[in-house]
């Protein structure tokens, strides 16, 4: 016990030094690590400050982005994902047709009711349900990623 008591006060700064990397968490946005988080689970690699949006890089099962120097961390360290984008996944406001329910997935809307008719973007292709085309390239998007949960 008396031997825990003397590392104490590094554990405190290292916790310390963590939480204070998760307060400037943003989607997108490359970090000192040299990654941009995309979404809970996934990240783009930085080139200066520029995230190469080519190539999308995922965290092993478990684990969730974080801008800390590991990158992705287990999900039970307490820290928090750097980027959560769920706030509009499935969601109809009844003005348009589909909704986005993840990365690759839309349902068709009824006014403001989710329907069970929905489908899969071919590969490359993300949901992108506020233009003219459901699923498009990234490079294609009218703005950010509407729904970034994994499917």
């Amino acid at each position: 016990m008396l031997q825990l008591n003397k590392y104490l006060p590094l554990l405190a700064v290292v916790a310390f030094v963590l939480i204070v990397q998760q307060t400037d968490a943003k989607c997108d946005t490359c970090g000192t690590n040299g990654i941009a988080c995309i979404n809970e689970t996934s990240f783009h690699i930085c080139y200066g400050s520029n995230p190469d949006t080519k190539s999308v890089m995922t965290c092993p099962t478990g684990n969730i982005c974080v801008r800390s120097s590991v990158k992705c961390a287990a999900k039970g360290m307490g820290l928090q994902p750097d980027c959560v984008r769920e706030k509009s996944c499935g969601t109809c406001d009844g003005s348009k047709l589909f909704t986005c329910t993840s990365r690759k997935t839309y349902a068709m809307c009824n006014g403001t009711e989710v329907t069970d008719n929905g489908g899969v973007c071919p590969r490359n292709l993300i949901c992108n349900s506020s233009g003219s085309q459901i699923c498009v390239t990234e490079c294609d998007l009218n703005g950010p990623i509407e729904c970034d949960r994994d499917p």
